[in-house]
């Protein structure tokens, strides 16, 4: 009779065992699956036509992701002559279709200008990359930009605060 129980709880040992080092796995592979609902509803689809090196780009994104943050991902396939918006902070929650313009200005391609950045149109990135202008002094060009042109290289001396050699570097590499 002690066999008999012996053997019970030998067999009892081993089905316990068995269950307990599959439970992780039947737990992790449910857990697993309701993440990955919850990522795909919090996806959105973004499409990019218009002034593009290809004929358009579609991107799958995190709901609430920034204008900003999708210009940097498709800054490869933007031309030279591509304008994007400058409000870099804007956000999406849902499928959107963001079309980039191109430059319609002709006069942008003077000879004395060939070369130098629009500081009208210059992106971001551009205007940091300029002489004098950092991120802040960016930012205060491109919200000034959005409500009115800058019109002289003075006025943008007051925009951002510099003094005239500043600006006489800035000269040689943007116009306005």
């Amino acid at each position: 009779m002690n066999r008999k129980k012996e053997i019970i709880l030998i067999i009892s040992i081993i089905v316990l065992s068995i269950f307990l080092a599959f439970l992780p796995k039947m737990c992790s592979s449910k857990n697993t699956s309701e993440e990955e609902t919850i990522n795909i509803d919090n996806q959105i689809k973004i499409t990019i036509k218009g002034e593009l090196k290809i004929d358009s780009l579609e991107l799958e994104l995190p709901k609430g992701v920034s204008y900003g943050y999708i210009i940097s991902k498709i800054e490869l396939y933007l031309n030279d002559y591509s304008i994007v918006n400058t409000n870099f902070n804007l956000r999406y929650y849902e499928n959107t279709t963001i079309e980039i313009e191109s430059s319609d200005n002709q006069n942008d391609k003077t000879d004395d200008n060939i070369g130098k950045i629009n500081i009208n149109k210059a992106s971001f990135n551009e205007l940091i990359g300029l002489y004098g202008i950092g991120e802040k002094r960016a930012n205060k060009i491109i919200e000034y930009r959005m409500n009115k042109q800058i019109d002289s290289f003075d006025e943008l001396k007051k925009i951002i605060g510099v003094s005239n050699e500043i600006i006489e570097a800035i000269k040689k590499c943007a116009f306005l």
